[in-house]
């Protein structure tokens, strides 16, 4: 028995095993998520943004008369309606252009970028700075993203309807991602350049720098013609990461890192660029301004709320799901985690800046989609802040606690393995508590597994098909539908492409547009 059991902690009990444990849960979670897409379409602005790059498709232009088109909606709505120039290209590129079964993408499209965005990211924190390991930035990674995508403030909006997505949870990548080059980058400048000043460093590394400040200068005004939470989010990264190459190049007496200006001069112009266009101003007409100071104190204020909010028992336990990794990681690690408090409070401004934008320009808090991505930076900051301030506080106090503490095989192993144990009890108690309703809530996966084992989504999708097929084939340029009879949880987005929002009963006029009708109507429900 006794041999059973050492070989049972051998082979299980080991961070190869809990990292494939990571790696299921998160790919079964994102599995029925998926699969979803296959019943989603494209709904409101997506026909507006589309219009003229689907006529270009239908008339035989090709993808250069798509793309031109889509340059012509940029600078058209750069003077009319609002100047964030990389989100309007993209929103018109809806995938629809090329057939309404294509936007089954569009769930792809956003948890492929969240993914690769955030293990890049915690690819370069974890592997490349701190140390800690392949397994541990696996684990790491994987939490991350567990929590931004199970916990998504509005799953319908961030995952499932392309304007709002691409809008939002998608040039967000680009800020994640461009975080993650710009710590890279200054990672080799500290390690070779300033250890070796005033030496350019060796080949490897200047062509690595090299590739590292064209992706920067390629992602930074990407992200920076995004909406303004994004735009604002990256220039703080960009700032951040200026004063550090400024204080870097005076220490070192090196020119090195000022490289970094040619990436920030590029982004602080897209910045700049999207954030004065005209069409901003044409856009502020339809809203009541906030001061900047009362902006601020909103900002902060409800980001703080919202903290508590989001904040739940499923977070809290998740989280505490990798303090055993990180204890252990953190006492073998030569790494210091210099000035975590810091850390600590410089991110939360990043994370209650992001709301700052909605106060301002429209005066009240952001809208649902806005605030997917505070969320889910939130959680990234979460996650990162809990590796960061626990490793530090390790390296500050007394070691043989922590030893006293830490996993080791022939020793209290396994009574960390009943501690994980204990939290997945209490995690699967706490969500048996939960009611129907609350449930879907909560665990954007459970709602969308719901969704597809009831029927509900392909019954909304065969009743689209339905609408479609009399639109498409009809000869009448006025067409009457039925109002859906089913609007599942998560994929309903509430359009007027979906429903009336008009008492006539008339449904999105871009939509009428794109399927060269007169009028579409919905026609009222017995």
């Amino acid at each position: 028995m006794r041999n059973l059991l050492r070989k049972i902690e051998r082979e299980c009990l080991n961070k190869r095993v809990f990292t494939l444990l990571f790696l299921f849960f998160t790919a079964a979670m994102a599995a029925p998520l998926l699969y979803l897409g296959r019943y989603i379409h494209m709904s409101g602005d997506d026909y507006w943004y589309g219009i003229r790059p689907r006529f270009a498709w239908a008339d035989g232009g090709g993808i250069p008369a798509i793309l031109a088109e889509a340059a012509k909606n940029v600078r058209s709505f750069y003077v009319d309606w609002q100047g964030t120039y990389s989100s309007v290209f993209m929103f018109s590129l809806t995938p629809s252009i090329f057939g309404e079964q294509y936007y089954a993408v569009v769930p792809l499209m956003m948890l492929g970028m969240i993914f690769i965005s955030t293990l890049a990211l915690f690819y370069v924190l974890c592997v490349k700075i701190s140390g800690s390991g392949l397994y541990n930035f696996w684990i790491f990674a994987l939490m991350a993203c567990f929590l931004q995508i199970e916990f998504i403030h509005s799953p319908a909006q961030a995952l499932y309807w392309y304007n709002g997505a691409v809008h939002y949870v998608f040039m967000q990548g680009f800020a994640i991602f461009s975080l993650a080059l710009m710590l890279a980058y200054f990672q080799i400048v500290i390690r070779g350049e300033v250890k070796n000043a005033p030496s350019p460093g060796s080949k490897k590394e200047r062509t690595a720098k090299t590739i590292l400040l064209i992706l920067m200068a390629i992602c930074g005004p990407i992200a920076a013609g995004a909406n303004h939470s994004t735009a604002l989010l990256t220039i703080e990264f960009f700032s951040i990461f200026l004063l550090l190459a400024v204080y870097l190049a005076h220490k070192h007496k090196t020119k090195q890192p000022l490289f970094f200006l040619i990436p920030y001069a590029l982004t602080l112009g897209g910045f700049l660029a999207a954030t004065l266009a005209p069409g901003n101003s044409v856009r502020q007409a339809y809203f009541n301004q906030m001061g900047f100071g009362v902006a601020l104190l909103n900002a902060f204020s409800f980001s703080f709320r919202q903290l508590l909010n989001w904040l739940d028992i499923f977070v809290v336990l998740s989280l505490l799901l990798l303090i055993p990794f990180i204890i252990k990681y953190a006492r073998q690690t030569t790494f210091r985690f210099p000035l975590a408090p810091l850390v600590a409070l410089l991110s939360y401004g990043l994370y209650a800046s992001m709301f700052m934008p909605a106060f301002y320009a429209m005066g009240n808090e952001p809208i649902s989609r806005n605030q997917n991505i505070c969320k889910m930076f939130l959680f990234i900051t979460l996650v990162f802040n809990e590796f960061y301030l626990l490793g530090w506080l390790i390296k500050k106090t007394d070691a043989k606690y922590w030893e006293r503490l830490c996993p080791q095989r022939k020793g209290n192993l396994w009574a960390w393995c009943a501690y994980m144990a204990a939290i997945v009890i209490v995690f699967a108690l706490s969500f048996a508590s939960l009611d129907f309703v609350a449930k879907k809530a909560t665990f954007v996966s459970f709602g969308a597994f719901d969704a597809l084992q009831s029927g509900e989504a392909a019954a909304y999708h065969a009743e689209y098909l339905a609408r479609l097929h009399h639109i498409k084939s009809s000869e009448e340029k006025i067409i009457y539908v039925p109002p859906y009879s089913v609007k599942p949880y998560p994929i309903w987005i509430r359009m007027d492409s979906e429903e009336s929002s008009h008492e006539g009963g008339l449904l999105n006029i871009d939509m009428v547009m794109w399927y060269g009708k007169h009028g579409i109507y919905e026609t009222v429900a017995e």
